[in-house]
């Protein structure tokens, strides 16, 4: 099958990306980019995503004009209630902090 005609095949929707993941017909979907980028940390917010309904283990997300990245589909959904994901969120800020002092420690330290 060419590009053309699997481009042809892919239908596109705006989804809410949330805390869960990236939301497409009752599946959620990730992928290193969107958590690199911390979407599922940042709150709610609008996505393009384009998807084939024959193969919906992974949908595609334009990044700009010439770029789409796959993410995969999560079994089962990932369900955090809302204290939970706060407590994760605190706990990574803090690992975060723990990992600038150190690079600051050792500036510092190297500096003498």
């Amino acid at each position: 099958m060419s590009g053309k005609n699997q481009k042809e095949q892919l239908f596109s929707e705006i989804v809410l990306v949330t805390n869960q993941g990236i939301p497409l017909n009752g599946t959620y979907y990730s992928c290193g980019y969107a958590i690199q980028k911390e979407w599922f940390i940042k709150g709610k917010f609008k996505l393009l995503v384009y998807y084939s309904p024959a193969n919906l283990k992974e949908i595609y997300i334009p990044i700009n004009e010439e770029y789409l990245i796959n993410a995969y589909a999560l079994n089962p959904p990932p369900i955090l209630d809302q204290a939970e994901l706060i407590k994760y969120q605190q706990r990574l800020q803090q690992f975060k902090e723990l990992l600038k002092r150190k690079k600051r420690h050792r500036i510092n330290f190297s500096t003498y």
